[in-house]
């Protein structure tokens, strides 16, 4: 196996990295017992994607077809509109997870994606649930300052992917913090306190 995974000796690249824990899983746990353990995935996996994909389709319904019609759908359609995206998000899925070759770079480019949204939305999901000073200013611009992973490195390149991932997280709650103290919400009044 050793030549399989490390041609180049223990120093070099790993190849098929992927097939490793398949075939670690497939020699370790007994026949009867795979079979048991390759269920419990099955399902599981089942389970997860079954929820995305109501997930996705209510959400898509609710939150963009509803808002650009005069009157939302009634009920009904909106549930039969749910099901057809369901089912149109699965035939895609279908085509690109079976048929559709991935390049390598698809799963850099979808880290750095992630990573673009996840540092600006995860630092002002954090800061406006537990810090009472947050404010809208300071939401949109930590958001901002998320997309500027991808410039650093291209004027930056010894900072390696780990580091400007870290920054980015850093400079977006530094971000947050000073533009809300420096543009604060107005502050809301309540019905009570306006009688």
């Amino acid at each position: 196996m050793a030549a399989y995974f490390l041609p180049d000796g223990p120093g070099g690249q790993v190849q098929h990295g992927l097939e490793a824990l398949p075939l670690f899983l497939g020699k370790v746990i007994p026949a009867g017992m795979l079979g048991i353990f390759m269920a419990g995935m099955l399902a599981a996996f089942m389970s997860t994607h079954d929820s995305y994909f109501l997930c996705w389709a209510s959400v898509i319904v609710r939150d963009i077809i509803n808002p650009m019609r005069s009157e939302p759908l009634p009920e009904a359609s909106q549930i039969r509109v749910t099901r057809i995206i369901i089912l149109i998000t699965g035939v895609f899925l279908l085509i690109w997870g079976v048929w559709y070759e991935l390049p390598d770079s698809v799963w850099t480019y979808m880290a750095v994606t992630g990573n673009i949204f996840l540092s600006g939305a995860g630092v002002v999901i954090v800061g406006g649930l537990y810090w009472r000073r947050a404010s809208t200013t300071g939401a949109m611009a930590a958001m901002l300052v998320g997309l500027f992973p991808g410039p650093v490195q291209a004027v930056a390149p010894w900072m390696t992917e780990g580091l400007i991932g870290v920054s980015s997280y850093i400079l977006c709650a530094v971000t947050f913090c000073i533009v809300s103290m420096l543009f604060p919400d107005e502050p809301r009044i309540t019905p009570e306190e306006a009688s």
